[in-house]
């Protein structure tokens, strides 16, 4: 059985976000909030909002996606309101707020989602910072979501949503050597490259929660990975929902059409049979090639040993060999 940890070792280190740009979007998230306060504060002369860093980006599970579009999520709570309900503007006054209070950010218009304000930056490669925006309601945070604010049903925006809790659910799940967090990534790098091919429908948080539910551990990142993805696809074959562990407890995948869920199903199905076989594979280099059809050219080749490499030399050699007995002769 080839041994592939030290390429999954490798591997980490292309699809784990560099610290460099870490950095960055640290940077371009304290201006961010720096200006919404400030907005608050002397447009607006109320208190100003606090944050809380939620998602991947809080969770450390952030990945280097392929074509190098980053997205990072920060809530935002606000602190002016009091505690009746009824006075609380709706989620498209409260996201206009946040339009105002970032319109000079960038050279890009923000733009108002359903569940936030998205503000881009014209970097290279580009990225987006996501503003949800919350009201506590008995320490618990309310999310203003214009889509629930226009459905024809209730419940109505804002409702209970706890990404803090998320964060916190997924922390306690973490096992010390980090293991989880690298499965974590490696499977967002599999939907990344397999994403027209099956995974797009599949959202962040929603692979976090599945990977973390059926998470295997082992001595080695290869044997972990086949074993999770085995447990997952046992996990979804048997119910196809993966709900927040958290309020509001939503499940991930309830807006997949059919025709989704049978994609996501076989695109998984295949991970698993690609990451047995890879792990059945005596030969290290076949085993990489396996592992690149599931990852991609960045998934790193492994080195023949040097029993390989005096065969591979002999076979180069011998036509030259050959040509100069042939000359003699």
């Amino acid at each position: 059985m080839a041994d592939c940890h030290k390429l999954f070792q490798k591997f980490h280190e292309k699809v784990a976000v560099p610290s460099a740009r870490k950095a960055q979007l640290r940077t371009s998230r304290n201006a961010t909030r720096d200006r919404i306060r400030k907005h608050f504060s002397e447009k607006m002369e109320v208190a100003p909002p606090k944050f809380h860093g939620q998602g991947s980006y809080s969770m450390n599970t952030l990945v280097n996606p392929i074509d190098g579009d980053y997205d990072i999520d920060d809530g935002v709570y606000l602190q002016h309101l009091d505690d009746d309900r009824g006075t609380w503007p709706t989620a498209a006054t409260v996201h206009q707020w946040l339009v105002e209070a970032t319109k000079d950010s960038t050279d890009i218009p923000p733009k108002d989602c359903a569940r936030c304000v998205r503000v881009t930056y014209r970097a290279k490669p580009p990225y987006r910072i996501d503003l949800p925006v919350y009201v506590m309601a008995n320490d618990v945070p309310q999310l203003f979501d214009k889509g629930r604010e226009k459905a024809a049903e209730p419940p109505v925006s804002p409702y209970e949503s706890d990404p803090r809790a998320m964060t916190k659910w997924f922390r306690n799940n973490v096992d010390d050597g980090n293991q989880l967090r690298r499965l974590v990534r490696y499977t967002k790098a599999w939907k990344d490259n397999k994403r027209n091919c099956g995974t797009a429908s599949a959202k962040g948080l929603m692979l976090t929660i599945l990977i973390s539910e059926t998470f295997v551990t082992d001595d080695r990142d290869d044997v972990a990975l086949s074993k999770t993805i085995d447990a997952a696809n046992d996990r979804m074959k048997n119910s196809i929902a993966v709900r927040k562990p958290v309020t509001p407890f939503e499940d991930l995948t309830s807006g997949w059409t059919k025709k989704q869920r049978e994609d996501f199903l076989e695109c998984l199905q295949q991970f698993r049979d690609r990451a047995a076989d890879a792990i059945a594979e005596s030969d290290e280099v076949k085993a990489a090639k396996i592992w690149q059809k599931l990852f991609g050219d960045r998934f790193p080749d492994a080195e023949p040993k040097d029993e390989e490499k005096k065969e591979s030399a002999l076979k180069t050699s011998a036509p030259a060999i050959l040509g100069s007995d042939e000359r003699s002769a």
